[in-house]
């Protein structure tokens, strides 16, 4: 068991991004991978799934490996774009994205939420961030 200490300084530091490099994964190894980890011993480092908006459908279809005693947690990543009016317009598009996964498999709104969106299937699952990246 690790020291509290380790526990304070580690719990949920790790995002797995398993489908970006240096693992750059398929979506559906990549969510099997995340539904082993969240049922490890040392699952209380882990926080987050890291998936693309645009990798929502795939997804919702590959969320049996999941539950209420082991959810997952998804920073939500936008798409790149050259400009900030392409920006405000994907960051619309990310929002609107989770929005409507969420109303096909999310939480019952009236139940409580870690993060700052909730999506899942039979509602077990968070949206932790929504990134999209800026336009230089």
């Amino acid at each position: 068991m690790a020291a509290a200490s380790l526990r304070a300084l580690l719990t949920r530091a790790i995002d797995y991004a398993g489908m970006f490099p240096p693992c750059s994964l398929e979506l559906e190894p990549a969510l099997k991978n995340q539904a082993d980890y969240v049922r490890a011993t040392d699952a209380w480092m882990l926080s987050t799934f890291v998936l693309s908006v645009a990798k929502f459908a795939g997804a919702a279809s590959l969320l049996s490996g999941f539950d209420k005693h082991h959810p997952l947690r998804v920073s939500a990543l936008g798409a790149k774009t050259e400009n900030a009016g392409a920006f405000i317009a994907e960051l619309k598009n990310a929002a609107e994205a989770i929005r409507s996964f969420q109303n096909q498999h999310g939480r019952p709104s009236d139940s409580p939420a870690s993060g700052t969106s909730i999506l899942g299937h039979q509602g077990h699952h968070d949206i932790q961030v929504v990134a999209c990246l800026m336009p230089k």
